[in-house]
């Protein structure tokens, strides 16, 4: 029993006790059933950021929580399972499964390796195409770096390090700082490239604030594009690695194409599926397809062919992870805004900005949010505490409420790229990149903060461009 105890995360025993003090002292303007959801949700938020238990388990604690104190009844804590947004990110990442099971993920980038031009900054553009094009497609930033683009990129700097060099290290460093940065500026390119983005959309929508796939993508292509194309130039200018022959690269790419067999009926049905859903994601607005119907179909097709399984669907552990702490963190932001406790977090931050300059306002704003995430292991817990103030603060500065958004979720993103531990792929990268802890959030503060500097000059040009203001 004592041992039993013992496994109790001492975090949750003081977020209850916590609880427990708080649970009677509603303020002002603010309702019962507000304040008890309002300190479940920050007791989550901080179990999440402070404890070592599974993020799933976590919501599960929480739907308990909702229901034993009375705030929700079950048919209300159970509503985010109901959501179409939930069901579009855990098919799509059913979907994105096959692209590496499939070895199609591998065949693309050995493909553009081989047309890359002899220079390790060649190499690196290429590295950052093959991102790119995966990241519409695959909804796990986790899932690209490790699944897909790590074993490519090892295979590089294997190869590239065959001969004695003075700065071997740097170079296998640049290499990996590329791929880590680029998985982390498409991720906020495209709705469906990491799982934190359509959680930043369904807070956007309980502010009336619609965001769609196509509105996202047009809105961060060329910011995106422009920055994913200045960061492998400010990285070589930062870790200066040495000018080299990469032929050997392009050999090797060619041995590994050889040695392929030629494509598959699944490679080919999951090349014309992934286009299909790109396409549709990007006229859904035009011909009046949501996403969801979209990868629900693309899912389908993919099923009833043999391309995924039934066994691999049940199977998926992560996905399905995924989907039920993603639908407990929806339903909570759903039921702040019912119950109006966002109303009363609004209330209060008018209180304080009273009056303020939007001119000073903005950009200590958006300086602040940025750098915050420094104190979030998570970038799900990041976005789910700090969206929506930072939200009411812009709007209430008469920023556009679609800029509003855009901006924050570029900064959400982007700000992954701080250290070795702010995103999904940061410690796997860090762990095998040979750096130093300080060597690596050095470049990442310098980079981060490039890249988002990038984007933000890039962003409002381009969004007077398409009448976003």
């Amino acid at each position: 029993m004592k041992d039993a105890f013992n496994k109790i995360p001492k975090v949750l025993v003081f977020l209850i006790l916590t609880a427990t003090v708080l649970w009677n002292l509603k303020p002002e303007h603010l309702s019962t059933q507000g304040w008890h959801l309002f300190i479940i949700f920050i007791s989550t938020i901080m179990t999440i950021i402070f404890s070592s238990m599974p993020i799933g388990a976590i919501s599960m604690l929480t739907l308990a929580s909702t229901v034993i104190t009375g705030t929700l009844n079950t048919k209300e804590a159970l509503s985010g399972f109901n959501s179409k947004i939930s069901w579009m990110v855990l098919l799509a990442l059913f979907v994105s499964d096959t692209i590496s099971k499939s070895g199609l993920g591998k065949r693309i980038a050995y493909y553009f390796l081989c047309k890359s031009r002899n220079s390790l900054v060649s190499i690196s553009y290429t590295l950052i195409i093959c991102e790119f094009m995966l990241s519409p497609a695959i909804p796990s930033i986790v899932a690209r770096g490790s699944g897909i683009m790590y074993p490519i990129v090892s295979s590089v700097i294997d190869v590239l390090l065959q001969k004695p060099r003075k700065k071997n290290n740097i170079i296998k460093s640049y290499l990996i700082q590329v791929c880590f940065h680029s998985a982390v500026i498409t991720s906020a390119i495209s709705l469906t490239a990491m799982a934190a983005n359509p959680l930043i959309v369904s807070i956007a929508n309980t502010f009336g604030i619609n965001i769609t796939w196509s509105d996202w993508f047009i809105g961060s292509i060329v910011p995106g594009v422009i920055t994913l194309i200045m960061m492998p130039l400010f990285l070589f200018y930062l870790l200066k690695p040495d000018m080299i022959d990469t032929t050997e690269v392009k050999i090797f790419a060619k041995k590994q194409l050889q040695l392929s067999e030629k494509l598959s009926i699944n490679e080919i049905l999951i090349i014309i599926t992934l286009a299909g859903l790109v396409g549709f994601w990007v006229l859904g607005d035009f011909l009046g397809i949501n996403a969801t119907d979209t990868i629900l179909v693309g899912f389908s097709i993919l099923l009833v062919t043999g391309v995924i399984s039934w066994d691999d669907v049940i199977s998926d552990k992560e996905s399905w992870g995924i989907f039920i702490w993603f639908s407990v963190l929806l339903m909570l932001s759903g039921f702040l805004v019912r119950f109006g406790t966002i109303d009363w977090i609004n209330y209060h931050i008018n209180l304080i900005i009273n009056n303020a300059d939007p001119v000073v306002i903005i950009p200590i704003t958006l300086i602040t949010f940025f750098y915050l995430h420094y104190f979030f292991v998570s970038t799900t817990a990041y976005v789910s505490t700090l969206l929506t103030p930072f939200l009411i603060i812009l709007t209430n500065a008469q920023v556009p409420p679609k800029i509003a958004v855009m901006t924050l979720a570029s900064s959400a993103i982007i700000s992954g790229g701080l250290t070795h531990y702010t995103i999904g792929t940061a410690p796997g990268y860090y762990l095998v990149s040979g750096m130093k802890t300080k060597e690596w959030c050095k470049a990442g503060m310098l980079v981060s903060t490039a890249n988002i500097l990038t984007w933000f000059i890039t962003s409002s040009v381009w969004w007077k461009v398409i009448g976003w203001y």
